[in-house]
């Protein structure tokens, strides 16, 4: 069973729309896809060398089998077996050597063997490791220009289209400690993936491409991060607020706090459900005639309180302690994600937030004990305005200050806008604004785009 907190991948078909553009790029083609130069053979001096790929390359997500490995020409420290070995497949390859005026030709299709590459542990990209070239009908001058000539002169022209190829990198966390990067090639995608550091160890041996993928280049994350960074700020924090109310002839306050046990996201039933657990609600309120002449005569004794008066005198005032219930017991929320794009140190940085779209039916109870009995008009008015504004309060302290707060300002990822500039071409990997995030039931998938576009030399 697969174990990851966040991961991201690219398509097959959307490396290879990379690489399309790139040849139908006339600079870029150029630059990348000829290679021209002159090398010096001892005792026979300088020669001319070009190389030229005719036709549009192909990356294919197959592992190369044994008997290619063993028969191709690989790189130095290149070994068996390849972790997440694949192809590039140069379908048309013409190099032309030159040596004293006399030129000789050759065309044919050319292999690269490839594997995926940790630079850092976030970081992967995309390695030539060997090249397999049909030496079936070759002469032994033949076999020497290609082995020694052309073959090198290759992987200097793949290594930088492959270079070329940004894989999209784990969304970032500010304050989340993730594991070292697991990658692997799997249902035609590189796909990275990483776990919170205090979970078991990364494991996408079974790993499963999220549903519904259309440009092929995407992020996921589980609730487990968004629900670490959440209870990083409102676990165990109460907040509180307090408020009074009434006319001339009476007032009633009231001090409400909650403390929270647990906020987090649950993606089960394919939404986005913020629940918040509480702690420990506490609601105290008082109420108070106002100069209309209340006597001792309209309360009952003290002696009936749960909370003695502070003034024995002062019997135009009550206080109340309130036992308050909520059903369920926890208060929950439906969020969508939406985008947001910031300047973080004078760059673009896209971020998928949180906006709340409506509250889950929860009902709340606050059951008083006054410290005198109700009596006469007035004051009855005041208890039971008091009793029905705890209930409301609690319901928008929950609501407003605790769930909504926290969500619009949680960051559920940041994705960097990745962009890498060769050969007069920009290709970047960032979150198209009309984009939409969805939950699987498991995870917040995002999509993302590569977008390719000639830039101009100066």
């Amino acid at each position: 069973m697969s174990q990851f907190d966040v991961a991201a991948g690219i398509s097959q078909q959307a490396i290879n729309n990379v690489i399309r553009f790139l040849f139908d790029n006339d600079e870029a083609k150029e630059k990348l896809f000829t290679y021209q130069t002159t090398q010096t053979i001892p005792d026979l001096g300088d020669f001319e060398l070009s190389l030229v790929i005719n036709e549009l390359p192909l990356i294919v997500f197959e592992a190369p089998t044994h008997e290619e490995w063993d028969a191709a020409i690989k790189q130095e420290k290149a070994e068996w077996p390849l972790a997440n070995g694949f192809k590039l497949q140069l379908p048309s390859v013409t190099g032309t050597m030159t040596y004293d005026e006399v030129s000789t030709t050759a065309t044919g299709e050319v292999i690269i063997i490839c594997d995926l590459f940790a630079t850092s542990l976030t970081d992967v990209c995309l390695k030539p490791r060997a090249i397999l070239v049909d030496q079936t009908d070759f002469s032994e001058m033949d076999a020497e220009l290609v082995n020694h000539q052309l073959v090198p002169a290759l992987f200097d022209i793949v290594d930088p289209v492959l270079t070329s190829i940004t894989i999209p990198a784990i969304p970032a966390f500010e304050g989340v400690e993730l594991q070292p990067v697991a990658f692997k090639i799997t249902g035609g995608s590189i796909v990275l993936a990483s776990s919170l550091k205090t979970n078991p160890a990364t494991n996408i041996s079974d790993y499963t491409l999220p549903s519904g993928l259309t440009s092929g280049v995407y992020t996921e994350v589980s609730s487990a991060i968004p629900n670490v960074l959440l209870n990083k700020e409102v676990k165990g924090q109460t907040f509180g607020d307090e408020d009074k109310t009434g006319p001339n002839e009476w007032s009633a306050g009231y001090k409400i706090a909650v403390t929270v046990a647990d906020l987090s996201l649950d993606l089960s039933d394919e939404k986005i459900t913020a629940k918040l657990t509480p702690g420990n609600i506490s609601a105290k309120g008082e109420v108070t005639g106002l100069g209309i002449g209340i006597t001792k005569s309209v309360l009952c004794p003290v002696t009936t309180a749960i909370d003695a008066m502070v003034d024995p005198d002062n019997w135009d005032k009550l206080t109340a302690s309130f036992a308050v219930s909520i059903t369920p017991k926890e208060a929950s929320v439906v969020a969508e994600a939406k985008l947001v794009t910031v300047k973080v140190k004078d760059k673009d940085v896209q971020k998928v937030r949180l906006k709340v779209v409506s509250t889950n039916e929860f009902a709340i109870r606050a059951l008083p004990t006054w410290s005198g009995s109700i009596v006469g008009t007035v004051m009855a008015t005041a208890t039971s305005a008091l009793v029905d504004m705890i209930p409301k309060s609690l319901d928008k302290l929950i609501v407003d200050k605790i769930i909504t707060n926290h969500l619009q300002s949680l960051d559920v990822y940041s994705v960097p806008v990745i962009s890498n500039t060769i050969a007069g071409v920009k290709i970047s990997i960032g979150i198209p604004d009309n984009s939409i995030t969805v939950s699987t039931g498991k995870t917040i998938v995002q999509q993302l785009e590569i977008n390719a576009v000639h830039v101009p030399a100066n």
